[in-house]
């Protein structure tokens, strides 16, 4: 396989991909040593440790985002990733009205 995961683990570790996307970052860190123990441990532990910290050491109740969060997340991510690609080809994008 000549592409790693490492652009994409951040946004694996928080569940920010599509379902492809984090499936294809799942099997490619089960073949590549040098992606799974080098970069997502010690980005998974920073993450927990940060959870701990806010629940344990500042008393902050843990909240379940739930679904409609992720999926607003990804749709988030599918528009920035656009207004990224339309910029770069020099294209303007126009939002259309919503069926009436």
């Amino acid at each position: 396989m000549s592409e790693h995961a490492s652009a994409w683990l951040d946004a694996y570790i928080d569940g920010e991909l599509q379902p492809d996307r984090m499936e294809w970052v799942a099997e490619h860190l089960d073949v590549c040593a040098a992606c799974s123990a080098d970069r997502v441990a010690p980005r998974l532990a920073r993450k927990l440790a940060m959870l701990f910290w806010r629940v344990m050491v500042k008393g902050l109740d843990y909240v379940e985002d739930g679904p409609a969060r992720y999926d607003a997340k990804v749709l988030e991510t599918k528009q920035r990733a656009l207004r990224r690609l339309a910029k770069e080809l020099g294209q303007e994008l126009v939002p259309v009205a919503q069926g009436a």
